[in-house]
């Protein structure tokens, strides 16, 4: 009786708290959609870290509605294209470590 009664607290509890998972990964995306805005305006390198990768480079476009973002590699001068939703942190990378990758 008691596992069951366990067992149900704890569907509950998560059944609660989806909404809040869901309002954390939307404001997740907000602070992501912010940095790389900033960053795009003061033509700032970052760093994109998303699934098990990671990209150093300039930001080509955010482009919002169709959620992802278009990026030049530095060393490479590749272009990537990344969903919003698969990023997990984006960091501005230091103007010496930006003009050592361009040279």
């Amino acid at each position: 009786m008691i596992t069951l009664w366990d067992t149900i607290k704890q569907q509950m509890s998560d059944f609660l708290e989806a909404g809040d998972s869901k309002n954390k990964s939307h404001k997740h995306l907000a602070e992501i959609q912010a940095t790389l805005q900033r960053a795009q305006n003061q033509k700032q390198a970052v760093l994109v870290i998303y699934g098990k990768k990671h990209i150093t480079g300039t930001i080509v476009k955010i482009n919002p509605d169709q959620n992802q973002l278009i990026i030049n590699s530095l060393p490479h001068k590749i272009s990537t294209m990344i969903p919003l939703k698969d990023i997990r942190r984006v960091s501005p990378v230091p103007p010496k470590i930006q003009s050592s990758q361009l040279n």
